[in-house]
């Protein structure tokens, strides 16, 4: 007997591989890309600077971009993450 796997239950099967949760410690890659378990993930509806991106308040430089990404690792220290 032989088993015929057509393509939606080939997604399906692919669908479920890919919603798995990611749960650990978050190395913090920007303010908003974190990595788990060595996958890179993006926060979805957050746009922060780049993390040697800077900006300026009153013409006056700012490194906008570190400070995104120290929040980042402020909300995330000690913690493990789910994504």
């Amino acid at each position: 007997m032989r088993l015929i796997c057509s393509p939606a239950l080939a997604l399906l099967f692919l669908s479920s591989a890919v919603l798995a949760d990611v749960i650990g410690p978050a190395r913090v890659i920007d303010g908003d890309t974190i990595e788990i378990s060595g996958q890179r993930i993006r926060l979805h509806g957050i746009d922060t600077p780049e993390k040697n991106q800077q900006c300026s308040i009153d013409k006056l430089p700012w490194a906008c971009g570190i400070a995104a990404w120290g929040r980042l690792v402020e909300l995330t220290a000690g913690k493990r993450v789910r994504c």
